[in-house]
């Protein structure tokens, strides 16, 4: 695992985007450049969750990422695809934002509640 920043380039660096576009942290598109916006995004997103905002992708700020749900894209160089650590493939493509998964699930209504006495 190498440590994503200004310049960084590759798979890595679309799976970092994707997650913070995911979040709507991210303006624009995923192109596996680690640049102005995504440094910007990267940033927010540790503002979030109370890190430095150093606008690195290093192992404070992965740990915070994995609690959310990114998925780095792990792979077994064996070529392994199935077993105890390896759910199912989904039959869709990924949602990449919000506005995907309300197209397929509907916008989300909260209401608030009053606490039980």
């Amino acid at each position: 695992m190498e440590i994503l920043r200004q310049g960084s380039e590759g798979e890595s660096v679309r799976n970092w985007q994707g997650f913070l576009l995911g979040l709507d942290l991210l303006a624009g598109g995923v192109d596996g450049i680690f640049g102005p916006k995504t440094e910007a995004a990267t940033k927010a997103f540790q503002k979030k969750q109370k890190l430095t905002q150093d606008g690195m992708v290093g192992p404070l700020t992965y740990a915070a990422a994995l609690q959310h749900g990114f998925d780095p894209g792990f792979t077994d160089p064996n070529g392994g695809s199935s077993g105890p650590d390896w759910p199912p493939r989904p039959v869709f493509a990924p949602l990449i934002s919000n506005g995907e998964r309300q197209k397929i699930f509907g916008a989300f209504d909260y209401k608030r509640i009053s606490p039980s006495k």
